[in-house]
């Protein structure tokens, strides 16, 4: 049997030819639904690790607004209790006219008011009396006698003074030394220790230095704080101040009432605070929150009661309160601790941040490994209709194709035989072809076994190949095979088209010889406006299609063939008036494909 149509290297597209190349895992394109989820998931993450920390901001920023508050209060309520214990001191003061003896001085001070113990940070103590220009020289004659160590005089700088306030009494805490208040020394006159406090004897309540005060101690070396006075006065004025006189502004009515309280005034008590000593109960190293304070609304190192205690380096939270003490405004610089922090929520904007990362990459991974499966399975699956429409195609070649020559050889076999006794020389031709045949047959089963396409050796035109077969038949058959192929018939066709209408040619002009029992078979091929025609045609008896259906794979074979080239077929046949069958194909002209 001559070469068949067509070449090896094509098949149509639709004919599941098995040269997809499945990828190992899918294009980044069909990650999406995991790319989708991993940025909802991160979207998610973010907004509740904002609002967490937001809420945890606010809530850290009203905790420790509150502490601040509380701090601030129990600043202001020590300050009362400082001067709770000096009215009471300044009442024994009053009670004695000034007449204040070291016995009583110091009963009061250790015994009844326990200074040492229940306020560490008053750390000295001075009493001094008024004393006129009349009243200087017998001063410093009972001075001497009934109070050692003093000089005995006054040491002042207001020399044309018509009254002094000397230092009569005074006790120490804390070993401080130096140029400080001494006995004898007047509290009126301003010294780098003290300022003058003149301003203290018209005040109603206590009075308190507008700056931080340096004094040396033997213990911890220079001491930052400040002065508190308090005047003394009788129990009762002699005199009744009047609140305002009539037609009297009120500025006057002001500098009146100041100038009457000095001049009832028997004397000062004043009592030097230690800033740090003041502050420590509020920032120990258990607090929540660490507290400066200053004596002014100025915020400086020279304004600082108490440098020594360091506010926190980095503090998350930080407020300045504003105070009133005694006529004139403090500041208190409160910042939050380690302590504070500890207690603090903002872990949980981490812990939410982390955990919905860890989830948003878990549940993105799943996803994805389901993406790859899904991907894994469809391209196992396609492989394995691939590899199915290979068998199914196989199966079909084996049956149009080297069946075929099977059948035509075991035909030339018979021929032959018949022709042994009456045409021996006829016979032994007819041996040779069919022998020649079989070593095709042989061949084609080889390529099978090769993987490749048995019929497709050489590029042969479909007309070509048709001839080629029609002339092989002829050798095997007594019927006259008539073949109409003009030159042009094929034009158009691409090599899976040529080689798919070969097969179904052969299928049909074998099964005309076979069994139509007639005397003369026709194949046309021929062409119409974008459409390919053959026809085969035989004058045989005849057979009903649908019942041929299922007897045998060859018709379904044809059929398939016909549906994989996307084209049509009909059978024109009925019994004892031959069969004719009709193929008709779209040319890749007019379906927009193109020729192999």
């Amino acid at each position: 049997m001559p070469a068949q149509s067509v070449s090896p290297r094509d098949r149509m597209a639709g004919a599941g030819s098995g040269n997809h190349n499945h990828h190992a895992r899918p294009p980044w394109g069909h990650y999406w639904p995991s790319g989708a989820l991993a940025l909802a998931g991160l979207i998610a993450t973010a907004i509740a690790g904002w609002q967490m920390g937001r809420w945890t901001q606010a809530r850290d920023k009203e905790l420790f607004t509150a502490e601040g508050r509380l701090v601030v209060g129990m600043i202001q309520q020590k300050m009362e209790r400082y001067e709770t214990v000096l009215g009471r001191l300044r009442d024994a003061c009053a009670r004695d006219d000034g007449e204040i003896s070291a016995a009583n001085w110091d009963g009061w001070i250790t015994h009844t008011l326990d200074l040492f113990h229940h306020y560490p940070n008053a750390s000295y103590v001075v009493v001094a009396p008024r004393i006129t220009q009349a009243q200087r020289a017998d001063f410093e004659k009972r001075v001497a006698v009934q109070v050692g160590g003093h000089p005995g005089e006054i040491a002042t700088s207001r020399t044309n003074a018509d009254d002094w306030f000397p230092v009569w009494q005074r006790w120490t805490s804390s070993g401080i030394f130096g140029p400080c208040p001494a006995l004898g020394d007047d509290l009126l006159a301003e010294t780098p220790q003290h300022p003058s406090f003149e301003n203290a004897l018209s005040g109603t309540a206590g009075w308190v230095t507008d700056r931080p005060v340096r004094l040396l101690s033997k213990e911890a070396g220079a001491r930052i704080g400040f002065w508190f006075v308090v005047p003394v006065r009788p129990f009762e004025f002699k005199t009744p101040i009047p609140w305002r006189n009539r037609d009297e502004p009120p500025e006057q009515a002001g500098r009146r009432r100041s100038q009457q309280r000095a001049r009832y005034a028997t004397g000062l008590l004043a009592t030097f605070l230690d800033g740090e000593l003041f502050l420590n109960e509020f920032n120990s190293a258990a607090a929540k929150t660490r507290v400066q304070l200053f004596t002014s609304t100025n915020a400086s190192a020279d304004t600082c009661l108490n440098p020594g205690h360091a506010m926190p380096l980095h503090a998350r939270q930080s407020q300045d309160a504003r105070m009133r003490w005694y006529g004139k405004t403090w500041t208190a610089r409160v910042a939050s601790t380690p302590v504070f922090e500890a207690a603090s929520l903002g872990y949980r904007t981490t812990v939410i941040w982390g955990a919905g990362l860890l989830l948003t990459l878990g549940v993105a991974a799943v996803a994805a490994w389901q993406t790859r499966g899904r991907w894994r399975e469809a391209s196992l699956a396609a492989q394995l209709r691939e590899a199915l429409g290979r068998q199914e195609r196989l199966s079909r070649d084996l049956h149009d194709g080297t069946l075929q020559s099977v059948y035509g050889v075991g035909l030339s076999l018979q021929r032959a035989q018949r022709q042994l006794e009456l045409r021996p020389a006829d016979a032994a031709r007819q041996i040779t072809e069919t022998t020649n045949a079989l070593q095709r047959v042989i061949g084609e089963l080889r390529g099978f076994i090769r993987e490749t396409d048995p019929g497709a050796r050489e590029e042969v035109p479909l007309g070509e190949a048709l001839a080629g077969v029609v002339a092989h038949q002829r050798h095997s058959t007594e019927m006259a095979l008539e073949l109409q192929a003009p030159p042009e018939a094929d034009r158009g066709l691409n090599a899976a088209q040529s080689l798919e209408l070969l097969n179904i040619a052969r299928e049909a002009l074998s099964n005309s010889i076979r069994h139509s029992g007639g005397r003369r078979v026709q194949l046309m091929l021929d062409q119409a406006p974008g459409v390919l025609r053959l026809q085969i045609a035989d004058d045989g008896c005849g057979f009903d299609p649908n019942a041929a259906q299922s007897k045998g794979h060859g018709l379904r074979n044809l059929a398939a063939r016909v549906r994989e080239l996307g084209g049509t077929h009909r059978w024109e046949s009925a019994a004892g008036v031959g069969c004719r069958l009709i193929v008709e194909v779209p040319l890749p002209s007019a379906t927009g494909g193109s020729s192999a």
